[in-house]
């Protein structure tokens, strides 16, 4: 069944991409291949124009398992424009300046240099008779294959149809004759469907060896993984003599200490401003009597959450980045009131200069977490990175891009170097003497939180009823939201004055309010920081060894009328 579902879907892709200006009644392909596995093709294409053209194109590769397939000797029939396009040859047969209609013959023969394989286990015959680049119907193949030498019938296995095809031979019949397969289509070929032989050879079968590229090519391949080595072992060695031994001593605290932000102890716990670290702002501001929170969500089976913010008064702050951050998002909305939503793939800007602010804040004040020559040190052992991409896409177009068994390796091990230089260039930069005192203090805040009993949270919340929520703003950047939580479930009975929603209904349950607060945290994150972002895709390769799938061997390519 599942068959048949493909058949029919293949035959409708046909059917809607095909040029119907044109077809292909016979496409005859003569191919001899010498002892040093050089191909001379010679293709007699006899084609049909149903509408006035000026005649055919034809489209050859140059590349297959990611080494080059040298072209020459090219002849045509008829006038022609030729191009080498890199990868390709374009081939464009006919006069600009004559419309044909009706039936035509054009004639086409070149040389193709497979040379060495690049395989030490076997040689092959991985050809694709017919490419599955050609955008029409072709009515009947004709085809013979003459070799150098005797080869064993058995392992002979045509595949036919759409490309990555495996098991479609019932299209295809044949015959040996001494050194030649000759044979023919039994049905018609849909465009973009090709046919290919396969036939594995023993190793030594062609006279071929290795030229000097080859064995630069083969060499390559151990480039990266020398590569890596080196930059990892560089980068240890100024890690090891430059990494920080100050120890970091905690001390007990109940508060923030040194009256900190959000922002200012979610930098000093490690090291980077994260997003949590500006969105837990909102919250602190609240709690501050700046704004408030109004979540209403819409009734009905498809419910739609709005969330606003209003302002009560102005920011009262000596930090620049918080004045900033506060009045560039009041700057969205009109009279005080802004709607998150409307900050969605536009906000994200004002967070980044936020974090400019907020650097340059610290290095004036004084108060940086790593002093000044190690953070340059970090950064100029961060130029590793670039470095190492940078070589892994030039050893990569060097190598070959066509074999995923090289090219997913690579770039995986890549990117592994990338995050070890990363980490051990963050673990190069050496804290301040205020940096080292401060981090003891907010270890010992974060202590604090996750390990303080219910009795000391009970004399805290008499001396301070908004104490759990003055508190939770730290919880968040801290990561430690969840545990404080959980210690207040039975003592917090109201929610925040600043923070209002329909959803949570008249009787507070504190449950249901944390779980609110929760998806107010991700909502913020995703409207303040969202931004667009591009997308990317990768190719492959493959091998006669396994029977070969169709349109995945050398040559073939395909054609078109103009």
């Amino acid at each position: 069944m599942l068959k048949l579902v493909s058949s029919i879907f293949f035959l409708f892709c046909s059917l809607v991409f095909a040029d119907n200006g044109y077809i292909i009644k016979e496409y005859n392909s003569d191919i001899k291949i010498n002892e040093k596995n050089i191909y001379t093709v010679e293709e007699n294409i006899k084609v049909n124009f149903r509408e006035p053209r000026r005649g055919i194109y034809r489209v050859i590769p140059e590349y297959f398992n990611g080494r080059e397939i040298k072209v020459s000797n090219i002849d045509t029939s008829e006038m022609a424009h030729i191009k080498d396009e890199g990868k390709y040859i374009y081939i464009r047969l006919g006069d600009p300046t004559t419309y044909l209609k009706g039936i035509k013959n054009y004639k086409i023969s070149f040389n193709q240099d497979l040379g060495w394989d690049r395989n030490k286990e076997y040689d092959e015959v991985y050809f694709n008779i017919i490419g599955s680049d050609w955008d029409t119907f072709i009515e009947r193949v004709n085809f013979s294959i003459t070799l150098p030498k005797p080869f064993n019938p058995d392992k002979i296995n045509f595949t036919s149809g759409a490309r990555g095809t495996k098991s479609d031979v019932a299209g295809i019949k044949y015959y040996i004759k001494g050194n030649t397969i000759i044979g023919h289509s039994t049905k018609v070929l849909a465009p973009s469907h090709s046919i290919t032989l396969a036939l594995p050879l023993e190793e030594g079968y062609f006279d071929v060896s290795p030229s000097i590229f080859d064995y630069i090519s083969g060499i390559s391949k151990f480039l990266p993984f020398l590569l890596y080595g080196t930059i990892l072992l560089i980068v240890f060695i100024i890690h090891k003599k430059n990494k920080d031994d100050s120890e970091v001593i905690e001390s007990v605290e109940f508060y923030p200490p040194d009256d900190l932000t959000p922002t200012e102890l979610g930098y000093y716990i490690d090291g980077k401003v994260d997003a949590k670290d500006l969105t837990s702002m909102i919250f602190y501001w609240g709690n501050k009597g700046f704004l408030k929170m109004d979540e209403t969500e819409s009734e009905g089976f498809f419910k739609k959450k709005t969330t606003t913010l209003t302002k009560l008064k102005d920011i009262e702050t000596t930090k620049e980045f918080e004045r900033f951050l506060f009045d560039s998002l009041f700057a969205f909305g009109e009279n005080g009131v802004v709607n998150i939503g409307s900050l969605y793939n536009k906000f994200y800007k004002y967070m980044e200069k936020t974090v400019d602010i907020f650097e340059i804040g610290l290095i004036k004040n004084g108060k940086s977490l790593y002093s000044r020559d190690s953070k340059k040190l970090s950064k100029r052992m961060s130029l590793f990175i670039p470095v190492t991409m940078f070589s892994t896409f030039g050893i990569i177009a060097l190598v070959g891009n066509d074999n995923p068994f090289f090219v997913f390796p690579t770039f995986i091990t890549a990117m592994i170097t990338c995050v070890i230089i990363g980490k051990l260039a963050s673990n190069t930069r050496k804290r301040t003497i205020y940096g080292n005192e401060i981090l003891g203090k907010c270890l010992g805040f974060k202590r604090f939180l996750t390990v303080t009993e219910k009795d000391k949270l009970e004399m805290l919340l008499k001396e301070n009823p908004s104490y759990f929520y003055d508190i939770l703003p730290y919880t968040i950047v801290l990561g430690v939201s969840d545990i404080w939580a959980d210690k207040f479930k039975e003592l917090v009975t109201a929610p925040p004055t600043w923070y209002h929603s329909n959803s949570l209904g008249n009787a507070f349950v504190y449950s249901s309010f944390m779980s609110n607060m929760n998806r107010s945290m991700s909502s913020l994150n995703r409207s303040m920081l969202s931004s667009p972002k591009p997308a990317s895709n990768f190719g492959g390769g493959s091998s006669s060894s396994s029977g070969g799938s169709s349109g995945g061997g050398a040559s073939g390519g395909g054609g078109g009328s103009w």
